[in-house]
């Protein structure tokens, strides 16, 4: 929804209250990777120390923003983005199992932080508020008659509940002129009333003509981190309870294992992916979709209605060692090619097959009929040497 409003800001700015990581759940990564910069506000240690490696070009701060300047009791709820300074809310997140730590930290308003932060006259395109349940003393500690970020995002429901917050932070803003324009059932989206022109933006939810591109690998290795977090939370509790029970501890701690090395697994494959959507060449972005699917002008090129392969296709699709180009590597280990009458088998797992080795490291991935391909060529070549 931001970027349908805001995409067209060449080099914008935002502020992210309540950052987190710098990738997971990231509402700026997007905009970062287009060239934005800003600042993030996360009081977490270990989270401040990965936005610092991976956004150069922001500003960092490692503090609680609130309404008055002081230091808060920062209430930790393990490697979650449930962190809060809310005692209530953390209690809550202990009597269902989590572990809770304490630090202290620097708490300062906004406006102190835009103010020692933002160059003069710097606008501020959007700002996203998310401090699980510390939403309206950000929003009162912000001067919006001095700062008047285009669209204001914020967390609109209590902490892992469908239970709406609003009522307690939206006056302080339609007081200043933010009008409430677009609900998703977690987030509320406010328009400033001299931005008025980006309301068409909000008029409907995400759909295909926003051109975006679903994170499931993403998903997947969040959905590994967490049964992994779920199953160490329970070997620690049976190991308080019950003792070295050594067979059922020994069996969690192989799965954890075994979890561990999947989401490592995903994780890079994920990565891999990502780098292959985004960073193309002129020719994978005029004949293939991002996902790694050629366009329908080259699907008719290379195969017959009937889905068989036409007879230029291995002079366009495998290198002369029977290597795929490039450019057709994932899409070749895509269950709709597999499908195909004709397909070529090919051995590398599906999820780093869009990135196999270079030439002289192929050898060890081809499939046989790849493999008789390459033996015919060598030959051929050798004849015609001799």
């Amino acid at each position: 929804m931001l970027w349908r409003a805001l995409g067209h800001v060449g080099a914008g700015f935002y502020v992210d209250v309540g950052a987190f990581s710098p990738d997971a759940d990231s509402v700026t990564r997007a905009f970062y990777e287009h060239g934005w910069r800003g600042v993030n506000i996360e009081p977490l240690p270990q989270r401040l120390a990965e936005l610092e490696a991976r956004r150069a070009r922001d500003v960092n701060l490692g503090v609680v923003a609130s309404d008055h300047d002081g230091t808060a009791r920062l209430y930790i709820v393990g490697d979650t983005g449930l962190s809060t300074v809310d005692a209530a809310i953390a209690e809550r997140h202990r009597t269902m199992g989590w572990a809770i730590s304490a630090i202290d930290v620097p708490q300062h308003t906004l406006t102190g932080l835009l103010d020692a932060h933002l160059s003069p006259g710097q606008p501020i395109h959007f700002l996203k508020i998310d401090v699980e349940g510390h939403e309206t003393a950000v929003v009162r500690g912000l001067d919006l008659s001095r700062y008047r970020p285009w669209v204001i995002l914020i967390e609109g429901t209590h902490p892992n509940s469908p239970e709406e917050t609003a009522r307690s932070w939206e006056p302080f803003l339609t007081a200043a002129g933010y009008r409430s324009l677009y609900w998703d059932g977690l987030n509320r989206f406010y328009l400033a009333a001299e931005h008025e022109d980006l309301a068409p933006a909000f008029s409907a939810p995400p759909n295909v003509f926003d051109h975006f591109v679903k994170g499931d690998g993403e998903a997947r290795a969040q959905l590994l981190q967490e049964q992994m977090n779920g199953l160490e939370r329970l070997l620690a509790a049976e190991r308080v309870r019950n003792g070295d029970l050594t067979a059922q501890i020994q069996q969690r701690e192989q799965t954890i294992e075994a979890l561990k090395a999947a989401l490592a697994h995903q994780s890079e494959a994920t990565a891999l992916a990502r780098e292959y959507a985004t960073h193309r060449g002129f020719w994978e972005a005029l004949f293939f979709r991002p996902s790694g699917r050629p366009k329908k002008m080259l699907r008719r090129l290379l195969f017959h209605t009937s889905g068989k392969p036409r007879k230029m296709f291995r002079r366009l699709v495998f290198h002369s060692s029977g290597r795929p180009r490039r450019p057709f590597r994932l899409w070749l280990h895509s269950a709709e090619y597999q499908a195909l009458r004709g397909a070529v088998a090919l051995a590398a797992p599906p999820d780093v097959a869009p990135h196999l080795p270079e030439p002289s490291q192929d050898a060890p991935f081809l499939s046989p009929a790849a493999a008789h391909l390459s033996r015919r060529i060598a030959a051929r070549r050798a004849r015609q040497t001799s």
